[in-house]
């Protein structure tokens, strides 16, 4: 690209407008994410999921994965299995029945053990 124009030359010229209106925003959402971190509502238990009312939590075994070591680093995202209809992992979730429902408040009425104030 000839860069004699005169738009050319004022881009190269005042190339700090790149960086306040492009880079300056992606900096201050970091540096946001890092200092308000959502991890801190989700609850310690690995196990404790929502239940599809959106307000039951139940007690369910975690992440179910049948591949080996090997082929969970080969495919970590399972696509291979996606693609034949034959996912690797167990839909425990879909499951209801078979898992408790949890105790101890729930993260979604904001009774929970690791709520701000409780």
């Amino acid at each position: 690209m000839d860069c004699n124009n005169a738009l050319c030359r004022f881009i190269v010229r005042h190339e700090w407008y790149l960086y306040v209106f492009e880079g300056a925003p992606m900096v201050l959402y970091t540096f946001w994410i890092n200092l308000v971190y959502p991890g801190r509502l989700l609850p310690s238990n690995a196990n404790r999921y929502l239940d599809f009312d959106a307000v039951t939590e139940r007690m369910g075994p975690g992440w179910i994965d049948t591949r080996s070591k090997w082929e969970t680093f080969v495919d970590p995202l399972d696509l291979g299995g996606m693609v034949r209809g034959k996912p690797a992992h167990e839909a425990f979730w879909l499951k209801v029945d078979d898992w408790p429902v949890a105790g101890g408040g729930s993260f979604a009425t904001g009774t929970a053990t690791n709520v701000k104030g409780k």
